[in-house]
């Protein structure tokens, strides 16, 4: 063989081990296949034929679920990709007075972990179920899916005509002065104490965040400061001295209880507990995994036998409080939990851990194996996770 040959042949091996790009060409092929769908959708939706735009974002569906959904490195632009579906079909079901199919299609969509992250999407999705409940004739339904809307920041005329029919105030107004950047700043700089807790609190509680998952102009939200003081080094960060590390962790349970979505996604596809995951404190760690458990039994009590989540990659395998599927969820790069926690050590500012930053290491890893992390996946670059497990061990 010559050593043009070898080299094609050696760069064909590369690329279809070291990149995954055999493993991962059903899935890409996947999300090539819904994009067409939705465009199929959308010229079909222009036209004014509803029922065959219905039956083009189906077909997307289908093959993001059966491809898509459950692979770590597409995962995260498949729930896009599969929010956007939703909501178009949603809104074809509306066009078609088929009221129930609009209802239901939008509450699969606010399954969707992604949702939240989405907001152009979250909006339309919000206000497609509540002008079908409305429809419907589930006038309550309707007017709480309008009040939770305007409390997380959303305003439509849509949801002002339903109020106003209802001679219900509208909702979620910030106080002169006031922005959602306070809140996530707030989240940053005082979560670390009790005296800093009780501020927040007082904050939630009081009215002045409309909603606790709230965000910002940037996305962000007064979890994600919590989430992001877990990491910080005092002794490195003087202006945010006393504000980060496990003192965190009491304002971080607090959040989870006032109703922050635990499996809501940040920029790039990031969850919360890949942020805890990261801080290596167990605690955060654990506090976050029972924000899991709690969200996947209230899910539970809603639709008793059913996939609470109305994502194919959600449905639990055996018992009915697992939360398997959701600890592996991965970011845009392909990064699990399990991962970026092994890589807490690497990431030390001395590039080597002491024995108690091992030791911690070891703990979350064990929670997350213990709620069913897979140690087996690989993210974009085709790295296994059990190569960082080395890291941890030498």
């Amino acid at each position: 063989m010559d050593r043009e040959s070898l080299e094609r042949n050696v760069n064909a091996h590369i690329e279809r081990v070291v990149t995954r790009a055999f493993d991962l060409a059903p899935a890409r092929a996947a999300l090539g296949t819904a994009d067409r769908a939705r465009t199929a959708g959308n010229a079909s939706f222009r036209a004014g034929d509803f029922t065959m735009a219905i039956e083009a974002y189906s077909q997307g569906m289908v093959v993001l679920r059966r491809d898509a959904t459950h692979e770590p490195v597409t995962m995260a632009a498949a729930e896009r990709a599969l929010l956007a579906l939703l909501a178009n079909s949603a809104q074809c079901a509306l066009k078609l007075g088929d009221h129930q199919s609009a209802i239901d299609l939008a509450t699969d969509a606010l399954g969707i972990h992604a949702c939240p992250s989405e907001p152009g999407l979250f909006k339309k999705v919000m206000v497609r179920l509540a002008l079908a409940r409305d429809a419907a004739g589930d006038t309550d339904a309707a007017i709480a899916t309008c009040e939770e809307a305007q409390l997380r920041g959303m305003h439509a005329t849509e949801f002002d005509d339903i109020m106003r029919a209802a001679k219900r105030t509208n909702l979620g107004s910030l106080h002169d002065g006031q922005e959602p950047r306070m809140f996530v700043m707030l989240g940053l700089r005082l979560s670390n104490g009790a005296e800093n807790l009780a501020r927040i609190r007082g904050v939630v509680e009081n009215g002045q965040l409309p909603h606790v998952d709230r965000r910002d102009e940037g996305g962000n939200n007064i979890l994600w400061g919590t989430l992001q003081a877990l990491a910080i080094d005092e002794s490195t960060n003087e202006k945010l001295a006393g504000a980060g590390g496990p003192g965190c962790v009491p304002t971080l349970a607090y959040l989870y209880a006032a109703g922050a979505d635990p499996c809501q996604r940040y920029d790039g596809g990031k969850t919360p507990l890949m942020f805890v995951a990261g801080s290596g404190i167990v605690d955060a760690v654990v506090a976050t995994l029972e924000a899991m458990r709690s969200r996947r039994k209230a899910l539970n009590a809603e639709v008793p036998g059913s996939n609470p989540t109305g994502d194919a990659s959600s449905n639990p395998p055996g018992d009915a409080s697992s939360i398997a599927e959701w600890v592996d969820v991965a970011d845009d790069g392909g990064w699990t939990p399990l991962m970026v926690s092994l890589m807490t050590k690497d990431e030390a500012s001395t590039g080597v851990a002491t024995e108690e930053e091992g030791h911690a290491v070891l703990k979350v890893v064990r929670e997350l194996l213990d709620a069913g992390a897979n140690p087996a996946l690989q993210n974009v670059d085709g790295e296994f996770t059990f190569i960082y497990v080395w890291a941890v061990l030498d």
